[in-house]
């Protein structure tokens, strides 16, 4: 089968796959995040709960273990099909500042909600309301196409 049609277009075929695997990015990147969560709510749980380390210092810890496994998961297998040429030097850096954003904004949820729920409940509060923010700066920022690659690409069709 040809890499491209007279027109210069990946086969129908192709362009098939290509629509099927960007619809299961969001499936991937949530069950990549069902696994982070239960580490994060886990570890939270054993920290805040078990051991009585405060609030947002269990917060931190446990969201930074989430977070740390989201980066390898996201990297190799949500996002793989933009990681041939993805550069850990580049990704890893954006993606913990873009999720000390996302740590500032579960931390705000929990310190808001915990005087009017239990500590897991505003937990839960704060998964969700980062899920979002965290999906978008991924995708824009961390795990993009080689866009140099793309040109090169791009220019010998």
């Amino acid at each position: 089968m040809p890499d491209r049609d007279s027109a210069g277009q990946p086969p129908a075929g192709g362009r098939l796959a290509h629509l099927g695997r960007a619809a299961r990015r969001p499936l991937r990147f949530a069950t990549v995040g069902v696994l982070n969560t239960a580490i994060d709510m886990s570890l939270f749980a054993l920290l805040h709960l078990g051991a009585g380390v405060g609030l947002l210092a269990a917060n931190t810890l446990s969201y930074s273990a989430g977070v740390t496994n989201s980066f390898f998961c996201n990297k190799y297998w949500t996002f793989r099909e933009t990681q041939r040429h993805g550069r850990l030097s580049r990704q890893l850096p954006l993606f913990v500042g873009l999720n000390l954003i996302g740590l500032g904004l579960s931390n705000a949820t929990i310190w808001a909600l915990a005087p009017l729920m239990p500590a897991m409940a505003a937990k839960l509060a704060a998964v969700g309301a980062t899920f979002v923010w965290n999906y978008w700066s991924s995708r824009r920022f961390v795990y993009t196409p080689d866009l140099r690659n793309f040109s090169a690409r791009s220019s010998a069709s």
